[in-house]
C-alpha cells in the first residue's frame, strides 16, 4: 500500500485489519457500505471496509508493533540520541515511521509526501478515539505523567478496532451533552462538586442515571446533563 510501511512479522490476530471477508457456503458475501465509516462509495463490494478504513487499522497496528520493537518515548517524536534509523518514538512518531518509512522532522507538515494522507487520517482517528475514551488527544495522552509504553500500545491497537462512525457518533453525543450542561448554567467544577457531595442520588427517577439535588431544590441528571424536569427534551 502506497505510503504505508510494515514489517515482515505478522500482526497479532487481534490487530489484523477487517478488510478480508470469510467464505461462507462457497459464496463470498457482498457488503453494501463500509462497516467502519458507512460510506457507500465503491460499494457493493466483497470487502467489509473501504480502502481508507482498512489502511487506518493497518497503520495503527503497525505503529503499535513499531513501539514494541524499538521503544517508546515522551517529549519528542523520536529519540535522536540513538543514532539509529529506527529510534524509539512517541505515539505520533511511531505512526509517522509507518507512513513515511523513516524519521522525519515535523511529520504533520509533510503535505507532499505520498504517506501524508495515511498519517493525517491515522492521527485523526486516534485523536477521535482518545477524545471519546480519555478526554485527550495524541500528544497530550503520550506525554501525560505516569503514562507507560503498554498504555500507548494498547490504545493504538484498540483504536484500530473502533469503527469511524462509532467514534463520530460518540463525539456528537459528548458535544450535545456539553451544550446542555452549558445551557443549564452549571459549570464543570460544580458538577464535580455535586457528584462528590452528600446530595448525590443513586438513580435519576427518569433514566436511573446518577442525579444530584441542587441548592435551589432542582434535581440535576448527570447522565443527560439536564434538569430532571427537562429530561424529555434531552
Amino acid at each position: 500500500m502506497l505510503g504505508v510501511y510494515s514489517w515482515d512479522e505478522l500482526l497479532c490476530p487481534g490487530c489484523v485489519p477487517t478488510a478480508s471477508v470469510p467464505q461462507s457456503d462457497g459464496e463470498q458475501p457482498t457488503f453494501t457500505a463500509c462497516e467502519s465509516c458507512l460510506t457507500e462509495d465503491g460499494f457493493p463490494s466483497a470487502e467489509s471496509t473501504c480502502a481508507t478504513c482498512a489502511m487506518l487499522a493497518e497503520v495503527l497496528c503497525n505503529a503499535a508493533l513499531y513501539l514494541e520493537r524499538h521503544g517508546w518515548i515522551q517529549g519528542g517524536y523520536y529519540d535522536a540520541t540513538t543514532g539509529v534509523f529506527t529510534p524509539p518514538a512517541c505515539i505520533v512518531g511511531a505512526i509517522a515511521m509507518v507512513c513515511y518509512g523513516g524519521p522525519v522532522d515535523a511529520p504533520a507538515q509533510h503535505f507532499d509526501d505520498p504517506g501524508f494522507f495515511a498519517f493525517e487520517q491515522a492521527v485523526l482517528h486516534l485523536d477521535r478515539y482518545l477524545l471519546v475514551e480519555n478526554g485527550s488527544e495524541s500528544y497530550e495522552f503520550n506525554d501525560a505523567k505516569g503514562r507507560t509504553a503498554d498504555d500507548v500500545i494498547r490504545v493504538l491497537r484498540d483504536a484500530a478496532t473502533r469503527p469511524v462512525h462509532e467514534l463520530i457518533d460518540a463525539l456528537k453525543a459528548i458535544e450535545a451533552k456539553n451544550e446542555r450542561l452549558a445551557e443549564s448554567g452549571i459549570t464543570t467544577e460544580q458538577v464535580i462538586a455535586l457528584l462528590k457531595s452528600e446530595g448525590v442520588i443513586d438513580g435519576c427517577p427518569v433514566c436511573d442515571g446518577v442525579a444530584s439535588k441542587l441548592t435551589d431544590g432542582r434535581l440535576w441528571c448527570a447522565t443527560t446533563g439536564t434538569d430532571v424536569d427537562r429530561h424529555g427534551d434531552a
